[in-house]
């Protein structure tokens, strides 16, 4: 025969196919998008398939980012005021703004810098315009147009003279000697207020945009104090590069704003814009001002008016596009951070509400468990998978004090009460007793029925405590002895205190009326223990030795109202009224001495008697489990109020930046991680690309329209000045004549669309929504749509471009075709900046190509013209060179503008993504943690008390409940008690560590079984092992305790199972030997089937118990019972009739106190 350590080594690993199947769920979870890990063990055993979508789930949730996708416009709309540039709230504005700020300290000086910088190519423009046309092989005839450039006036005698150096320095001397000092110091004042607002701590962020501002909008009031002075020349006359220098400013100083400013505000760009244009009108009125001197129909003048005409068009387009551009950004910039604010709120609360849960089942389990217990089981994830672990657990006790204490006539008093009130009388009573355990410094260890159980010197009073070992020695006598006594004198002093406060208050709780009244009795014993845990359901903090079996001993020959003890309490606490009594025979103890302390009211009327009595009453116990505690308050409150120091997430440093990235910052190490960035750059651009496409067809469109204005204006011109209308617009315009045609309106217009490049241009944004559209609606990785608009602005790009140099018809006269090229680029550069959702990489490949094409075929179409126009004596071709290097020029300072802002828009894009990914991936660790912590604490509570009951249990402490929710009654419920033969004796003469492994051995292969026939594991009771079918598992027929009865509920499969589970443990337990005495483990097992009520019982070790006469049958058909047999009553005889019954008759007493005879049968296994 195996011996209980070779039958449960493999055994000990508690509750491990529970942590398995929680695992499972944890996967299967929808609600929570992340996967738990319990343990190496459990994971083995899923299966590969799971384990492998498992994996591939968590990988693709670490890289998600908190602006992954952006949130629904209903969300966004909630939030903020039309059209969604204000939060409603002046603290989520406040704290948008200053998270925005500080994100965008570096980036204001950058932009100063770069503007400072780049600000030369302005003055820079104007030289390599000059200078073209003064180098220029110009016609003998012509020559005074060259070398008077760039003044007009009537006087042809006054003209340049010099080399190329005297005409630099001629471009570069004021902006040296008056602008760039200017610049400087606006952007220096600029720098250094911005840097002051961050340096003081208690300044608001948000203040940093005022001097930005404020810095941008002095730079436009410079522009235009130096386009007044650049309008007129030293000399007094007119100069008309005014024009293209203050296109040129706006070029440089807008797109600044919006890319280097730091600030969200489209309100403010607005502002700027208006102002901007206001100064762009008075100078143009001062100027017209100037050249009425000349007429109106003058060539000066006309040539005003078409500078005006077209700059005015080509500034509105860039403003409107611009406008919608940041209009765009903002909103994104805001949906961004809503999204950020709600996941954070949300992962906050969930981890909020995950240690609340936690807080909730971990203070269950103090209740259930000493406190040292669970601490010690949290250490090991709740799993005991070895000896060593359940020797930790396990200690020696010396001096303790243990209390019995029962009800007498208990059973005839619950035959006569309704099963509720019996529920509810047990717990007012209960309610009591625990409410004087702290009182008296004692602590509950169980309730069994109507029996209380508790204990001084285990958990509390003074504790002389030893923990298991293999190499233990036991304390030698003499060294121990003094202090053992005074252990043992203190604690019992203190449990016979608390035992007399007991009697006491059992009076004050008032019992349902019936003919016999329930009497409370005690019986108490001194002396050793051992504590441990034993099985792997329904854990229960146990105590095992001879004092507990002795203690119990005395509870049940004891009188009532009496409290009955051995003669070592009395020579521990000799001075009580002491009552000796005879000699008698203890059931596996042999004769013994015991006394009696009479509790009667006389006895307890002893005023210093610190026994609350009546003074307590059931009713001040409400709060059922738990009591409302300063950090529960503290909870709600946070829950209630909400966060109101919220700090928006700041982007991670630049050295995590450099450690995540490469080639500039431009692409993560991690092509799992890029990929998810660019498909969240893709979501939240997804209606950018379309509005994009939208308004390139409207400027397409505004371009005829311009054209047909720019016609008109062009026929008065002709109609008045033939020669001026030769010079300024061509031989074609006077060819056109009057009248409106597409072809008319083309070459007025300023892009002058050839049909082949109309229909292209055309079609290629109906293209492009098409393809963008089913890249979101069919393809999984979105980034492709990225790369297709990309592609669409290429060929935009080099459509229009390939239009202005060889497909538009361009007269040799005309030198429009350079602000074709210049117009076509600012239009589809911007439009791919602001609207085409590509990244930097994507803009640069754009930008490259657009200075391959331009810089490639405008020097050659530049030379082919100019030597076409040498050989015909025109000009024209030498006036659109030089308006070549001029738009050169102010390209590149345009794309280095917007290449550095859209690398900088990347990178903190990119910064910003991955401190979301890193904060996501934190505070889902965090989460992990606290789901497992939960997860582990809830099994391990499931393994105690039901899943409803817990679930219950925690609603009541959030809501502060009554307990009568969680009582229920039952019908059809199979109930089994199993009890060890001579197990009293065996307690006598084994060491209790030895006991306690044997019933660990034991009990594991009884709870192993359960699962296979549906049996529910109720309690241990030392060596009495309680177990139903129909509460917890099983054929369940159960309603509230007020709720109608089912009698035709019979429960036949509950009972088949528990009669298969009765077979099984009997056939279990005699693979087990018990240790030293080398006897077979023999069990006694009683079965009845019939209703029950269930419920919680007591504050302080809350224990899931079942209470009825069906009840009380079954323990005494096991107590009646035969070794290796099932005693069975009628009942279950009449549900399970073809097994091999053999009947037997028991007597009983009855209600009425008479004794009857009742048909039992036994079946022998």
């Amino acid at each position: 025969m195996a011996s209980a350590r070779e039958v449960g080594a493999e055994k000990v690993n508690f509750g491990e196919g529970l942590f398995a199947q929680d695992a499972e769920d944890v996967l299967d979870a929808s609600a929570l998008p992340l996967v738990l890990s319990v343990s190496e063990q459990n994971l083995e055993q899923l299966s590969k398939e799971r384990l492998k979508a498992s994996v591939d789930y968590a990988q693709r949730f670490y890289v998600e980012a908190l602006d992954s996708s952006p949130v629904e416009d209903k969300t966004f709309k909630e939030h903020t005021w039309w059209p969604g540039l204000f939060f409603k709230t002046w603290r989520t504005e406040r704290v948008f703004l200053d998270g925005f700020a500080k994100s965008s300290v570096s980036l204001v000086y950058t932009g100063y810098a770069t503007m400072l910088i780049i600000s030369i190519l302005i003055p820079l423009q104007v030289f390599l315009k000059a200078v073209f046309k003064y180098n220029a092989p110009c016609p003998p005839d012509l020559e005074y147009l060259c070398k008077c450039f760039p003044y007009y006036s009537g006087r042809e005698d006054v003209c340049f003279e010099g080399t190329t150096t005297d005409l630099f320095m001629e471009a570069m001397r004021d902006y040296l000697t008056r602008s760039l000092p200017i610049l400087a110091t606006i952007m220096a004042l600029g720098s250094l207020s911005h840097f002051f607002i961050h340096w003081w701590d208690r300044a608001p962020k948000a203040l940093a945009m005022v001097p930005t501002f404020v810095a941008y909008l002095v730079l436009l009031v410079f522009s235009y104090i130096n386009g007044l002075k650049l309008q007129k020349a030293s000399d007094g006359r007119l100069n008309s590069e005014w024009v293209n220098q203050f296109f040129s400013a706006f070029l440089l100083i807008l797109p600044s704003f919006l890319f280097f400013s730091g600030s969200p505000q489209v309100l403010l760009y607005f502002v700027l814009v208006v102002i901007g244009m206001a100064e762009f009108g008075t100078i143009l009125t001062e100027s017209s001002r100037t050249l009425e001197q000349y007429g109106l129909t003058s060539v000066y003048f006309v040539r005003l008016q078409a500078y005006f005409n077209q700059t005015a068009y080509m500034l509105t387009i860039f403003i409107l596009v611009t406008l919608c551009g940041a209009l765009l950004q903002e909103l994104k910039a805001r949906k961004v951070f809503l999204q950020r604010v709600l996941l954070t709120d949300q992962q906050e609360e969930i981890i909020r509400y995950k240690t609340q849960n936690t807080k909730l089942q971990k203070d269950l389990l103090n209740k259930v468990l000493p406190s040292t217990i669970v601490e010690q089981l949290e250490e090991e994830n709740f799993v005991i998978q070895s000896w060593s672990q359940l020797r930790n657990l396990s200690q020696h006790h010396s001096g303790v004090c243990i209390a019995f204490a029962e009800l007498e006539g208990f059973a005839t008093f619950s035959s006569q009460v309704h099963p509720s009130s019996v529920l509810n009388y047990l717990d007012d009573l209960f309610l009591v007793f625990d409410g004087l355990c702290d009182d008296h410094e004692v602590y509950k260890l169980e309730t069994v029925g109507d029996q209380y159980v508790a204990a001084v010197g285990v958990v509390t009073g003074k504790m002389h405590n030893e923990r298991v070992s293999e190499n233990s020695a036991a304390r030698p006598e003499n060294e121990c002895n003094g202090e053992l006594r005074d252990v043992s004198v203190f604690n019992t002093d203190l449990m016979i205190s608390f035992a007399k406060a007991i009697m006491k208050g059992s009076r004050c709780v008032e019992a349902p009326e019936a003919d016999v009244k329930p009497v409370l009795r005690i019986g108490i014993h001194t002396g050793p223990c051992m504590s441990g845990i034993v099985g792997t359901k329904t854990f229960r903090f146990c105590l095992f030795g001879d004092a507990m079996n002795t203690s119990a001993r005395m509870v049940q020959i004891g009188p009532a109202e009496c409290i009955h003890t051995t003669q070592d309490v009395v020579g521990l606490v000799p001075d009580e009224p002491w009552e000796k009594l005879k000699k008698m025979e203890v059931k596996g103890k042999g004769v013994m001495q015991t006394y009696l302390l009479r509790c009667d009211n006389a006895a307890l009327a002893d005023p210093e008697d610190p026994a609350h009595g009546c003074d307590i009453a059931p009713d001040d116990l409400d709060d059922f489990f738990f009591l409302r505690s300063e950090d529960d308050l503290r909870v709600n409150e946070s829950k209630g109020e909400g966060r109101k120091d919220y700090q928006d997430i700041q982007p991670v440093s630049r050295h995590e930046f450099r450690m995540h990235t490469k080639y500039l910052g431009l692409f993560f190490k991690s092509w799992n991680i890029e990929r998810a960035y660019l498909d969240g750059q893709a979501r939240q651009d997804k209606t950018a690309v379309y509005f994009g496409y939208a308004a390139f067809v409207l400027i397409m469109l505004s371009n005829v329209l311009f054209g047909y204005c720019f016609q008109q204006f062009e026929e008065s011109v002709c109609s008045e000045s033939y020669d001026v209308c030769v010079s300024e617009f061509g031989v074609l315009a006077v060819e056109t004549g009057s009248g409106v045609s597409w072809e008319s309106m083309q070459s007025a217009s300023i892009l002058n669309l050839s049909p082949l490049c109309a229909g292209l241009v055309f079609a290629l944004p109906v293209m492009g929504v098409g393809s963008h559209f089913a890249i979101h609606r069919l393809v999984q990785e979105k980034w492709w749509a990225s790369v297709c608009s990309l592609a669409v602005y290429i060929l935009l790009m080099l459509f229009l471009c390939l239009n202005a140099f060889f497909w538009g018809k361009r007269p040799l006269d005309s030198k429009e075709w350079t602000l074709n090229v210049f117009f076509s680029v600012l239009v589809c550069s911007t439009l791919l900046t602001f609207f085409g959702g590509v990244a930097c990489l994507g803009c640069l490949t754009w930008w490259l190509c657009c200075f391959l094409l331009v810089y490639t075929l405008g020097p050659i179409t530049v030379q082919n013209d100019m030597a076409a126009g040498a050989e015909e004596n025109v000009f024209a071709p030498i006036a659109a060179g030089s308006n070549f290097a001029a738009s050169a020029t102010a390209l590149v300072m345009y794309g280095i503008l917007l290449l550095i802002g859209a690398y900088l828009r990347d990178i903190a894009s990119r910064r910003r993504f991955l401190q979301g990914v890193m904060s996501r991936r934190q505070q889902n660790q965090i989460l992990q943690e606290k789901i497992k912590a939960e997860t582990m604490t809830r099994i391990f509570l499931e393994s105690i008390l039901p899943p409803r009951v817990v679930e219950q249990m925690k609603r009541i402490k959030r809501s502060l409940g009554q307990p009568s929710c969680l009582s229920q009654r039952h019908f059809g419920v199979s109930i089994l008690y199993a009890d060890l033969v001579g197990f009293t004796e065996f307690c006598r003469r084994v060491d209790p560590f030895t006991v306690l492994v044997f019933l660990n051995d034991l009990f594991v292969i009884f709870d192993q079984l359960c699962d296979d026939f549906n049996v529910y594991k109720v309690e241990t009771v030392g060596d009495c092992y309680v177990a139903t079918v129909g509460v917890v598992s099983g054929e369940l027929n159960g309603n509230k305790l007020d709720g109608p009865e089912s009698p035709n509920v019979h429960g036949a499969e509950n009972t088949i199972d528990m009669i298969g589970f009765a077979k099984a443990v009997v056939w279990g337990s005699r693979e087990i030997t018990k240790p030293v005495v080398n006897t077979p483990a023999t069990l006694r097992v009683g079965v009845h089937t019939g209703s029950c009520i269930s419920g919680v019982i007591g504050t302080k070790v809350p224990k899931f118990s079942i209470l009825g006469d069906d009840v009380a049958l079954a323990a005494l058909m096991e107590k009646k019972g035969k070794p290796d047999h099932i005693h069975a009553s009628e009942s279950v005889v009449a549900l399970v009739p073809n097994e091999a019954w053999e009947k037997h008759t028991l007597v009983v007493d009855s209600a009425d106190g008479r004794e009857r005879v009742v048909e039992t049968f036994l079946l022998s296994v």
